[in-house]
C-alpha cells in the first residue's frame, strides 16, 4: 500500500520579543495536525531555532540549513530587530539573515512561500522609536515599496485567527497539489502504475505524485502512445483528461490553468466510465469555479463526489485553495444553495469568516462574503460585519452596511431602520427601502422623526410621506425639505404639506422642484428627467384639488400649451366621456386641438408670431393628450372595445404601457398574440404614467414581462402551442418563467430537448431551471442521460441539469426559486 502521507514544513522567524506568540504557533500547529493528518493524509512540521540540533559551526548558519528544506516561511515581528549573527554578510540580525535567504530562495525556486506578520505598535513607542524600532519600521516601509511580500498587521485579540488562517491556507495549497519528486521516465511511471516503486530495491512504495486511479489513466495512455498511428485509440475524451491532469500537477512556477468548457463537458459525458482522484475532482470544481458566470462547466456533480470523500464542505475548501476566480465564485455558490458554514473544531464560521474578511483578502472576495451574510447571516455575526464597516474601505462598506441592515431587519421592521440611522449608509438600495417601509405602521413616529435627517434619499422621503400619511408631522417643519438636494424628497415634502392644508401657486412649485437644487453626482439627463417626472406629479396633485369649473376654465385657457388640466378633469369622468375619447384618440385630437387653437389664436391681435410656437408644441401635445386618453380608456373598456384597441395598438401611433397589455390579457384572442408582440418593441420612453401606477422601470424590459404574461392569459389552455410560436428571445424567458408548472410538467421528453436547444442562452437557462423545479430528480436524470445522447449539446443546459440532478431537490428547488424568483 503506498505512504500518501505528506509533510509540510514551515519556518518560524521572529526576534525575541514574540516568545507567548511563538508558544500560540506551536500549539495551532498542534491542533491542526490532530484534525488534518487523517482527512489530508499530512503532517505540518514546525521548524524554527528552538528545533535546530545543537551542533559544530556557527548556530545561525546550523540554523538556515533547517530553513533551506522548509516549505513556508512566516516571520513575526513587533519592536525588536534582532542582534547580528557573525557571518560577515552584514545581515543586522537572525530575522534578517531567515528572511533574506527565504526571499532569495523564492526567486530562484518558487520556494518558499513567504508570509509576514507585524503585531501593532503602540502610539508611544512610535513616538520615541528605540534603534530597534526604527529598524522594524524600516523593513516594514521596505516591503510597502517593494511590493514583493505580502503582509498583515495583528494584535493580541486577532493573532491566532489570522496565523491559523494563513497556515491552513498554505496547507491547503499545498496539500491539493502533488508532492515534488515522482516520475522520470514512462517507464517509471509504468512501474509504479503495475504495483512497484519505480526502482528495483523492492519493499513498499514510495510517496506518489497522484492516486493510483489516475496513474492508472497514465499508463493506460502511454500504452495507447506505442501503437502504430493506424491503430491508436487516443481520442478526444483521454486528451482532456490528460489536460486537467497537467492542470493539476501544475507548480508554483507554471501558469496558472484550468480546463476549458470543452474539455470539462467531455470529461462529466464520460464521468461513469472514468475514475477520477481525488487531485482530477478538484481540478473539474476549481475549472467550474473559475469559468461559475458562464455557466457552462458542470459543477455540482463534482462537488458531490468529493464531499462523499471528504466532508460537506468542498465549496469552502476552494475558498481557501481556489486561485483566480475560484474562491470568489466559491463562496457565490455557496450562497446560490444557501450552504451553512462547517461545524467542525477548526474549520467553521469563525474560521472562513476570518479568511473572507480578513486585511489581505482580494476585495470580490470580501464582498462576496458579505452577500452570503446578508441573506443567510444570524445575529451572531454583526460584529464580524461591523469590523468591515470599521474598516472603513469604500468599496465593501455599502455592501457591509447592507448586511447588517438586513440583519436588524430579521428581528422586524423597527430595528432595521434604527440600524439604517445609525450606520449612515451614503445610498440604500431602493428595494430595501421598500422591505422596511412595507407596513410602516409597525414603526414608531420617535424613530421615523429621527430618519427626517439621514444622508439617504429614499429613507428621507419614505419617512415624510408615513409621517404625512399618519399626520405627525407640521407643515411647517416640511419647509426645511423643500431646498433638499435630492428631487424625491422636495416632492415627498410638498404632496405631504399639499394634503396638510399647504397652497402652491404653480410658479412656487416649479421654482421648488427645479432639477439644478440638487444633481450632486447625478448626471444631466437623469437630473432633467426626475425634474419633468416630479413636476408632472406635483402638478396633477395641484390640479386635482381643483373643482371641475376651474379645470375647464383652464383648459379653455390653455390646452394647446398644457393637455394635463384636460387629462385631469377626463380622469373624474372617464366612463362619461369615454366614447369621445375614444374618437379623438383615433381622430388623433386633430379636430379637438385646431378648434382649440383657433379659439385660443382669437385672442391675439398678432398671432402669427406664435403660430410656429403652436406647431412645435401640437405633436408633443397630442402624443401625450393620445397615450394618456387610451390609459383612461383602458380602465373602463370592455369587450365590445377590443376592435377599437386593435386599431389603435396596431397603428404603432401610440406607445405601449402596462394597461393596454392588462386590457388585451384580460379581453383579446389567439390573433392577438402577434399585436401584443408588436407592442414590446414600441416602447413608452416618457418617465410615469401620470395617471396610473405603471412607471418606466427599463422599458423593453418591463415590456417584454408585460407581453408574457398577456399572452399566457390570451392562450390559457392552449398554453403548449406558445412554445412553438418562434417568439422573440426575450420575451420567451419571461413565458417560460411564467409559465405554471402544471402546464409545464405536460411537456413531453422531445418538447423539453428542443428547449434546451433554443439558440438563445437566456431561454435554455430558463427552460432547465423549469425543469429543475417541475420534475423529479428520476425524470431530470433521464432527460439529462437522453440529452446527452444527443448529436449537440449546450453547455449551459447541461450546467442546470447536472445542478438539479446532482444536489437535494429541496436544495436545487431553493437554488431555483433565488434565482428566477417563486
Amino acid at each position: 500500500m503506498a505512504s500518501t502521507r505528506k509533510v509540510i514544513s514551515i519556518f518560524l522567524g521572529s526576534p525575541g520579543d514574540l516568545g507567548t506568540e511563538r508558544l500560540k504557533v506551536r500549539d495551532i500547529v498542534t491542533e491542526l495536525n490532530a484534525l488534518l493528518s487523517s482527512r489530508l493524509s499530512i503532517q505540518i512540521e514546525l521548524v524554527g531555532w528552538e528545533d535546530t540540533t545543537p551542533r559544530y559551526g556557527r548556530p545561525q548558519e546550523i540554523i538556515n540549513q533547517d530553513l533551506k528544506r522548509c516549505d513556508v516561511f512566516i516571520g513575526l515581528i513587533w519592536k525588536r530587530w534582532g542582534t547580528p549573527t557573525g557571518n560577515g554578510d552584514g545581515y543586522s540580525s537572525g530575522f534578517e539573515e531567515e528572511f533574506t535567504l527565504s526571499l532569495q530562495s523564492k526567486r530562484e525556486s518558487d520556494k518558499p512561500q513567504i508570509s509576514l506578520f507585524f503585531k501593532e505598535v503602540d502610539s508611544d513607542n512610535l513616538k520615541d522609536p528605540g534603534d530597534g524600532l526604527k529598524k522594524v519600521l524600516a523593513f516594514k516601509d521596505r516591503m510597502i515599496t517593494g511590493k514583493e511580500v505580502l503582509f498583515q498587521e495583528f494584535n493580541n485579540s486577532d493573532f491566532e485567527s489570522k496565523l491559523r488562517a494563513c497556515i491552513v491556507a498554505y496547507v491547503f495549497e499545498l496539500a491539493a497539489y502533488p508532492s515534488e519528486g515522482g516520475l522520470d521516465s514512462v517507464e517509471g511511471m509504468e512501474s509504479i502504475a503495475e504495483g512497484s516503486n519505480g526502482d528495483d530495491s523492492g519493499g513498499e512504495p514510495k510517496n506518489t505524485i497522484l492516486p493510483p486511479e489516475s496513474i492508472g489513466f497514465f499508463s493506460d495512455f502511454i500504452k495507447r502512445l506505442k501503437y502504430p498511428v493506424e491503430e491508436s485509440s487516443v481520442d478526444e475524451k483521454a486528451v482532456a483528461r490528460i489536460r486537467l491532469l497537467s492542470s493539476v500537477l501544475g507548480k508554483a512556477r507554471n501558469d496558472i490553468q484550468h480546463i476549458g468548457a470543452h474539455d470539462s463537458n467531455l470529461i462529466f459525458a464520460d464521468k461513469s466510465n472514468t475514475g477520477l482522484g481525488t487531485a482530477e475532482l478538484n481540478g473539474l470544481v476549481a475549472s467550474a469555479l473559475q469559468s461559475y458566470e458562464h455557466q457552462n462547466i458542470p459543477l455540482w456533480c463534482w462537488v458531490n463526489s468529493l464531499d462523499d470523500k471528504q466532508g460537506d464542505d468542498c465549496l469552502f475548501f476552494q475558498t481557501v485553495i481556489g486561485k483566480g476566480a475560484v474562491p470568489v465564485n466559491a463562496v457565490k455558490a455557496i450562497s446560490l444553495v444557501g450552504r451553512p458554514f462547517p461545524t467542525e473544531p477548526v474549520f467553521n464560521k469563525d474560521f472562513y469568516l476570518a479568511l473572507w474578511l480578513n486585511d489581505g483578502a482580494d476585495i470580490n472576495l470580501r464582498r462576496a462574503a458579505l452577500g452570503y451574510l446578508a441573506v443567510y447571516g444570524k445575529a451572531e455575526d454583526a460584529s464580524v460585519i461591523m469590523r468591515e464597516v470599521e474598516r472603513n474601505d469604500s468599496q465593501t462598506n455599502g455592501e457591509a452596511k447592507e448586511a447588517l441592515i438586513r440583519l436588524a431587519l430579521k428581528s422586524g421592521r423597527e430595528k432595521a431602520l434604527e440600524s439604517v440611522i445609525e450606520l449612515q449608509p451614503a445610498s440604500i438600495k431602493e428595494g430595501l427601502v421598500l422591505e422596511i417601509f412595507k407596513n410602516a405602521a409597525a414603526l414608531s413616529t420617535c424613530v421615523l422623526n429621527a430618519a427626517l435627517a439621514h444622508r439617504a434619499a429614499l429613507i428621507r422621503a419614505g419617512a415624510i410621506k408615513e409621517l404625512g400619511r399618519r399626520g405627525a408631522i407640521e407643515v411647517e417643519s416640511l419647509e426645511r425639505f423643500y431646498g433638499d438636494s435630492d428631487l424625491d424628497v422636495r416632492l415627498a415634502a410638498m404632496q405631504v404639506a399639499f394634503s396638510l392644508g399647504r397652497k402652491f401657486e404653480e410658479v412656487e412649485a416649479e421654482a421648488i422642484l427645479k432639477s439644478e437644487q440638487g444633481g450632486v453626482g447625478v448626471g444631466l439627463g437623469l437630473s432633467a428627467n426626475k425634474h419633468y417626472k416630479n413636476r408632472g406629479l406635483f402638478k396633477v396633485t395641484l390640479l386635482e384639488s381643483l373643482t371641475d369649473a376651474e379645470l375647464e376654465r383652464k383648459i379653455k385657457n390653455d390646452v394647446v400649451l398644457d393637455e394635463m388640466p384636460y387629462i385631469v378633469l377626463m380622469s373624474r369622468h372617464k366612463k362619461k366621456y369615454k366614447k369621445d375619447l375614444m374618437l379623438r384618440i383615433e381622430d388623433g385630437y386633430e379636430d379637438y386641438l385646431h378648434e382649440a387653437q383657433v379659439l385660443w389664436l382669437s385672442r391675439f391681435s398678432d398671432s402669427d408670431s406664435i403660430r410656429g410656437t403652436l406647431r412645435n408644441l401640437s405633436g408633443h401635445i397630442k402624443r401625450n393628450l393620445i397615450r394618456e386618453s387610451l390609459s383612461l380608456v383602458s380602465t373602463v373598456a370592455s369587450l365590445e372595445d377590443l376592435g377599437f384597441f386593435r386599431r389603435v395598438l396596431s397603428s404603432g401611433s401610440v406607445s405601449s404601457r402596462k394597461e393596454d397589455f392588462d386590457f388585451l390579457g384580460k379581453h383579446g384572442e389567439w390573433q392577438d398574440i402577434e399585436l401584443v408582440l408588436k407592442m414590446v418593441d414600441n416602447v413608452d420612453y416618457g418617465y410615469a404614467s401620470l395617471l396610473s401606477a405603471f412607471a418606466d422601470d427599463g422599458a423593453y424590459g418591463a415590456n417584454a414581462r408585460f407581453a408574457a404574461k398577456t399572452i399566457l392569459m390570451i392562450s390559457k389552455g392552449r398554453e403548449l402551442e406558445v412554445l412553438d410560436m418562434g417568439i422573440s428571445a426575450r420575451v420567451f424567458e419571461e413565458v417560460l418563467r411564467l409559465f405554471s408548472d402544471g402546464s409545464f410538467k405536460k411537456l413531453a421528453d422531445d418538447a423539453l430537448l428542443q428547449l434546451l436547444m433554443h439558440e438563445n442562452d437566456a431561454c435554455r437557462k430558463m427552460a432547465a431551471l423549469k425543469c429543475v423545479k417541475c420534475f423529479t430528480k428520476t425524470r431530470l436524470n433521464a432527460l439529462l442521460v437522453k440529452y446527452m445522447e444527443g448529436p449537440q449539446q449546450y453547455y449551459n443546459s447541461v450546467h442546470w441539469l447536472d445542478f438539479g440532478v446532482s444536489l437535494p431537490k429541496e436544495v436545487s428547488v431553493f437554488g431555483v426559486g433565488r434565482l428566477i424568483g417563486n
